[in-house]
């Protein structure tokens, strides 16, 4: 969403004293994005067990931080997913395990980020990206 040309997506807007507003615009799409793979552990040996984050390439602010970073766990075959992902610049982390809601913690994420790998998403891509476990996260 635009406001006189900015993102204001995620912008608290303050439309005190406007009775009207010109030029937003919103842009909707049908091309969701795909993300998929499995994850190898140091010997390159697939794992049924890890957690994947993903979270945006670039700090975003900590108000709105939950809505950028997701989790996938694998299915029966070993493989992870994340469908409709904003198109963007992403780093991925696979480790073992991850506590409920730690994957908010701004330390964490910082931690996260050293064993990640980046990544870059457009408009209704599929990508297949395959991870190494980050061990001792």
């Amino acid at each position: 969403m635009t406001l006189d040309g900015r993102d204001v997506t995620d912008t608290p807007l303050d439309l005190t004293g406007r009775e009207t507003i010109d030029d937003v615009r919103i842009t909707m799409t049908d091309k969701l994005t795909n993300v998929l793979g499995q994850v190898t552990d140091e010997r390159g040996s697939p794992l049924m067990q890890y957690v994947v984050v993903v979270q945006p390439a670039d700090e975003v602010d900590p108000s709105i931080v939950t809505r950028y970073v997701r989790t996938s766990r694998p299915d029966t075959n070993g493989r992870f997913e994340f469908r409709a992902l904003r198109p963007g610049r992403y780093v991925a982390t696979a480790i073992e395990s991850l506590e409920q809601g730690r994957q908010g913690s701004p330390d964490f994420r910082r931690q996260l980020r050293r064993g990640a790998r980046e990544f870059t998403l457009r408009e209704g891509e599929t990508l297949t990206l395959d991870l190494r476990l980050t061990p001792g996260l």
